[in-house]
């Protein structure tokens, strides 16, 4: 997903491998649908003022490049993978970055510092950025299991061969 020519790297790493080798790749669906990303910028979108910001384009290098299999399937059969299927995984994530004994917020520190947010919080000055942290430790409070904060997650699992 952050190949500047996907065709060419995918049919280099395809002539690396023998004949019928197996291919196992796990991508994001969209950021819509992964907890990661879609709760911290919904808990900050009124704060930083983000109604109108839209997901980038498919195939736009990032972690959601693959979400959709209509743009990644041609990619890996014009790079020689065939048998190619696809599966939706679905399973919760959990912030576990940083010692923080508060899972809450580790999860705070976490989506402030890495990830679509963190990208709209550049340069924010410190007030704004207090604001959506108190934002986001009301919402992560909703996902508290145990002594951490865990979020839905929905991935493709690509099956081929080689």
């Amino acid at each position: 997903m952050f190949f500047d020519d996907p065709v060419t790297a995918w049919a280099h790493i395809r002539s690396e491998v023998v004949y019928d080798a197996d291919l196992s790749i796990v991508c994001w669906c969209a950021a819509s649908e992964n907890g990661w990303a879609s709760i911290p910028m919904r808990a900050a979108r009124d704060i930083l003022e983000l109604q109108n910001v839209k997901q980038a384009p498919v195939g736009t290098p990032g972690p959601f490049a693959w979400a959709d299999p209509a743009y990644f399937a041609p990619i890996l059969e014009q790079a020689g993978w065939r048998d190619l299927s696809w599966e939706v995984v679905e399973r919760p994530a959990m912030f576990t970055t940083g010692d923080n004994p508060d899972p809450v917020e580790r999860a705070v520190d976490f989506t402030m510092r890495v990830g679509i947010l963190a990208r709209h919080l550049k340069g924010k000055p410190p007030e704004l950025r207090a604001r959506v942290a108190v934002a986001l430790r009301e919402v992560f409070g909703n996902y508290i299991e145990g002594d951490a904060v865990y979020v839905p997650t929905k991935a493709w699992v690509v099956k081929g061969k080689g």
